[in-house]
């Protein structure tokens, strides 16, 4: 069990810094710099088939933030602060697993 934790958050790290560029994400809501909140958002993603070099979890992660980006640059946001992954095995479409990423989109003063 420490093993899969260690991994989650291994991944959750990797990711997070994948979208470091123009666009911060960050689990803190205390970023130094004033901001104005715009939104809190949402996103899931199942996890696609299990694939013998790409972790699944990695993937579904990586694509629940990069819809977060998109629908964060359509929103004008600069920032995902304050967010949190869960991980689910029921969802609408049936017993497949997701990822669900949600936080708070904020533009900078």
């Amino acid at each position: 069990m420490k093993k899969i934790a260690l991994l989650i958050i291994l991944t959750i790290s990797l990711t997070s810094q994948a979208f470091a560029g123009d666009f911060l994400t960050t689990t803190i809501e205390d970023i130094g710099r004033p901001y104005e909140v715009i939104d809190g958002i949402c996103m899931h993603q199942v996890f696609p088939r299990h694939s013998a070099f790409k972790d699944p979890l990695a993937v579904a992660l990586q694509k629940a933030f990069e819809k977060i980006e998109q629908a964060a640059k359509e929103a004008g946001a600069d920032a995902l602060i304050g967010f949190d992954v869960d991980f689910s095995y029921e969802t609408m479409k049936g017993n497949k697993p997701r990822v669900l990423v949600c936080g708070t989109l904020v533009k900078f003063k």
